[in-house]
């Protein structure tokens, strides 16, 4: 990880993060183990490389992807997954009305990632 940083890479994405680690008797994933370990990780990032980010990859609902934020010692960010195929369905249907569309396209984000409100519906 810091050979990679210190390149010059500007983050770093935790691919198929839920199933970092394993323990006998579960299906692996989301486990506590798993978030320990990304906490060693974002500390390493903090205290040496603080305009770096990490990326989960959770093929996962948002409420359960929420968990890789951790209280801010975890990732910085985490795809969306869910909203993928919708989009891909909204443009292969040529359905800009697609149920799936609206909920991502009325949405207006600040910088910080924060909703600050809807954009006027679409005539």
């Amino acid at each position: 990880m810091e050979y990679w940083l210190n390149q010059g890479v500007d983050g770093l994405r935790l691919d198929a993060i839920p199933y970092l680690m394993e323990r006998e008797g579960t299906n692996n994933e989301n486990l506590r183990e798993t978030h320990e370990v990304i906490k060693r990780i974002r500390k390493v990032i903090n205290d040496r490389y603080a305009d770096r980010m990490l990326l989960a990859e959770a093929n996962q609902w948002p409420e359960d992807v929420r968990d890789y934020f951790g209280d801010g010692d975890e990732c910085h960010m985490a795809y969306h997954f869910p909203l993928m195929p919708r989009m891909y369905m909204a443009i292969a249907q040529e359905d800009r009305h697609h149920p799936s569309s609206r909920s991502w396209s009325r949405r207006r984000i600040s910088p910080d990632n924060l909703p600050v409100g809807d954009l006027p519906a679409q005539p």
